[in-house]
């Protein structure tokens, strides 16, 4: 299949090519402006290959959790493709996307993401050793992260939030851990469920962050895709 997978959650922005069994990726760290960046990288991409959009057999998108204005960036965008081309779009939840940069560096498995959230805040689930959850993303300050209410113990932490969840459970601290680990688009590609095709119209982001102030209310979790 042709899929073009587009990562905005971040502060960096990224954009993959599948063809023929073959993944060609584009990426500007510290993008800031997704939108500056997103459109040049996607027609490089397609141009190498000598591709038009229409051609495509459907878009890979980030759903988030992350950058509000960088997953409502990717989304738009993907949202206007799919409307215009009338083709299937398939949502990755960041945190596996995650997940997956983190493995492919050699992390144990099952791996738990910790994603800085700012505001003092994580975002964070469990995933086996393909980039699958195990567990709901949710939102918690790093020293309430209920690690107990996890289906298996973690093999490895990985994510921006390592550091501030390390310090507030040193207990966690014996696992390897994966700070670095990147949100690119070449790792959507494999964990697009293609039986499960959404529409411009069903296509969701997931923030996890309720905008309601109430801090009860913007910890609990929310079910993915």
């Amino acid at each position: 299949m042709k899929l073009l997978s587009l990562e905005t959650a971040s502060e960096h922005c990224s954009v993959a090519l599948q063809l023929d069994g073959q993944v060609q990726q584009r990426l500007e760290r510290n993008a800031r402006k997704h939108a500056e960046h997103l459109l040049p990288m996607i027609h490089q991409l397609l141009e190498a290959q000598q591709l038009e959009l229409r051609q495509l057999d459907g878009l890979v998108v980030d759903i988030g959790p992350g950058s509000f204005t960088g997953i409502r960036t990717g989304i738009s965008m993907a949202q206007g493709f799919a409307l215009a081309l009338e083709l299937p779009l398939y949502p990755v939840v960041s945190l596996a996307a995650l997940a997956r940069d983190a493995l492919a560096a050699g992390a144990p498995a099952p791996v738990l993401v910790v994603q800085d959230a700012r505001m003092g805040e994580c975002y964070w689930a469990l995933t086996d050793g393909h980039g699958k959850l195990l567990s709901v993303p949710a939102l918690h300050r790093p020293e309430n992260l209920p690690l107990d209410t996890l289906p298996e113990p973690a093999a490895s932490l990985a994510g921006s939030g390592v550091a501030m969840l390390l310090e507030a459970q040193a207990a966690q601290s014996h696992l390897p851990a994966f700070p670095d680990a990147l949100l690119q688009a070449k790792h959507l590609l494999p964990l697009a469920d293609l039986s499960r095709p959404y529409t411009a119209e069903t296509l969701q982001p997931l923030y996890v962050r309720n905008q309601v102030a109430d801090e009860r209310a913007r910890v609990r979790p929310v079910s993915p895709p």
